[in-house]
């Protein structure tokens, strides 16, 4: 008979979990969201936009929005090295397509690069 009892239990806790997947997530996620739009218009977001905001999340970025908001970055995560490795990057492009259109005589920019009619 105790074995029967704890079947039931089991099978009372696999029906509840399964109610609780089946909800919608908006149900689901209603306190946390209500926490992450409160703490936004604590920051100074327009309710009605920070109600936008935090409805266009998923479940998780949700959790860490109302979990951990002031550890958040403002506005994405690059900081100065990334700005400065762009920076580097796309000068050195530049300084490659300058070299390439100086050598085939497009351009006549660096005197040290030989042009076309100057080789041997």
């Amino acid at each position: 008979m105790r074995v029967v009892r704890g079947f039931a239990v089991h099978a009372l806790c696999l029906a509840l979990a399964g109610a609780l997947v089946s909800l919608p997530v908006s149900v689901r996620a209603a306190p946390q969201s209500e926490v992450a739009v409160a703490k936004l218009v604590e920051l100074g977001v327009a309710p009605h936009e920070a109600q936008a905001r935090v409805e266009a999340l998923d479940d998780t970025e949700l959790a860490a929005l109302a979990t951990n908001l002031e550890s958040q970055p403002a506005g994405g995560d690059s900081d100065s090295a990334d700005v400065a490795v762009a920076f580097l990057v796309i000068t050195g492009v530049v300084f490659i397509v300058l070299i390439i259109t100086d050598a085939t005589g497009i351009t006549d920019i660096f005197p040290w690069v030989k042009k076309p009619g100057q080789r041997k």
